[in-house]
């Protein structure tokens, strides 16, 4: 599965078959928005994504939204692969969940801050089992 472009017109690889990408740019920013909206209802963001998109507009705060999930993503791949070696470095997986807490902090993702807190307690006390748990929860 990829994406691939030819003379304007997206494409998604699936099987060796191309199939032409409907959905342009503003639709998936409204269903990004949606997304937003859905997770500030729920308690996922807290106000100062509010801030945020009032402060900057929110095409950047799309933006700064969409950073953030990819960032977060990647960091939580680095820990899931970490604790799968045979002997743990605690100090990258405190590393990986203090990049997550700084921007959660900046979308005011409180529920995640308070997980990665846990989480980085556990490195400290280099429990395997304590990040294991904390992980599946984040």
């Amino acid at each position: 599965l990829s994406s691939s472009s030819f003379t304007n017109q997206h494409f998604l690889i699936f099987s060796q078959e191309l199939i032409p990408i409907t959905m342009d740019v503003r639709q998936l920013q409204m269903q990004f928005l949606d997304l937003a909206r859905s997770l500030l209802a729920e308690g996922g963001l807290g106000e100062q994504f509010k801030k945020v998109q009032s402060t900057v507009g929110q095409s950047l705060a799309i933006d700064v939204l969409n950073n953030y999930l990819g960032a977060s993503e990647a960091s939580l791949t680095a820990i899931t692969q970490e604790l799968e070696q045979p002997k743990v470095d605690f100090d990258k997986l405190n590393l990986y969940a203090h990049r997550i807490k700084g921007g959660s902090l900046c979308i005011g993702a409180q529920k995640i801050i308070d997980i990665c807190l846990e989480f980085q307690r556990c490195c400290q006390e280099k429990t395997r089992q304590g990040c294991l748990r904390y992980l599946h929860i984040l």
